[in-house]
């Protein structure tokens, strides 16, 4: 069987993967997306930059089919113009999402999820047949994988291995990564920036949305800035400075704002105070927080943050 993430596409000479051109949205009266276009290319990781509420989530959420544009057209290579009418549309067409918020099914075990949508019912699949063809994928891109293993029992760094093998399945070549590594250790990111370049190095698109500037440096070939939905700036990585891209992203010269601003007073006196507070999920937690003073609640998810400010309001 041909490897799922080893046969490199010569991108160089053919057009782009993907190109989305003129791609509006309108909420409720507010226009998320204003004439996006986006070309996305095979052998690339492009980033998408932009603040929240920019249009970064509502343009991936069009790509993959989750939300209809207004306006403007998508054109897939070799297909030309297409129409995704959701997300089964756009796995079959080889497009993939890894967002915050996995497509997966925790009570089915790791190769029925990686086959999930692709028949009406995994009945129509052979059980063997699957297995191996889920296994020859894992062997690929997480050998320490068992097809076996609820997703239920999966931290979420292999939770996204699993919807990575999901779009390899039907011979995805386009991934988008929408905030991959919120829930991530440092070593799970090193794993997953690793995937992505190999998935880059056999030719896939990569789309890949972070806040964090670091990991852009490190993964990133090109980037697309988008601001109050519409693009600002784009072009290769090296192109731009930090600092550039910080003050294209909020739209004003960050340093000079910040050197302007007259020192915050932080008071000594505590304008709430948390001691020993316990709960179901958080025990024995003391917290101080002054007027004037930026206070952050560092942690993986489930450890406990949403559980003290549920705590502190009631």
């Amino acid at each position: 069987m041909t490897s799922a993430i080893s046969q490199a596409e010569d991108g160089e000479s053919r057009p782009p993967a993907l190109r989305m051109t003129g791609i509006a949205k309108r909420f409720s009266g507010v226009q998320a997306l204003k004439g996006v276009d986006l070309d996305l290319r095979g052998g690339e990781v492009h980033a998408l930059l932009g603040e929240n509420g920019a249009g970064k989530s509502t343009l991936m959420k069009v790509m993959f089919g989750i939300v209809q544009p207004d306006q403007g057209e998508i054109v897939l290579d070799p297909l030309g113009r297409v129409h995704i009418d959701g997300p089964r549309s756009a796995l079959a067409m080889g497009i993939g999402l890894v967002s915050q918020e996995l497509s997966l099914v925790p009570q089915l075990d790791v190769a029925q999820n990686i086959f999930l949508g692709r028949a009406r019912g995994l009945s129509v699949v052979p059980r063997a047949g699957y297995r191996r063809e889920a296994r020859a994928i894992l062997d690929d891109l997480a050998p320490h994988l068992d097809t076996d293993s609820p997703v239920s029992a999966l931290g979420m760094a292999d939770r996204q291995l699993v919807e990575i093998s999901r779009t390899l399945a039907r011979g995805g070549r386009i991934i988008a990564f929408d905030e991959p590594t919120s829930s991530l250790t440092p070593a799970e990111q090193d794993s997953l920036f690793a995937v992505i370049r190999r998935l880059k190095a056999a030719g896939k698109a990569i789309v890949y949305i972070s806040h964090r500037m670091k990991e852009i440096r490190a993964i990133a070939d090109h980037v697309t800035i988008l601001r109050d939905g519409e693009v600002v700036a784009s072009g290769p990585i090296g192109d731009y400075s930090e600092a550039r891209l910080n003050e294209l992203i909020a739209g004003r010269e960050l340093s000079r704002e910040m050197s302007s601003e007259k020192p915050v007073q932080v008071q000594t006196n505590g304008l709430l105070e948390l001691r020993g507070v316990s709960s179901s999920r958080v025990r024995d937690i003391n917290l101080s927080v002054k007027a004037g003073e930026i206070v952050g609640l560092s942690g993986l998810v489930g450890s406990g943050r949403s559980a003290i400010l549920r705590a502190c309001f009631g």
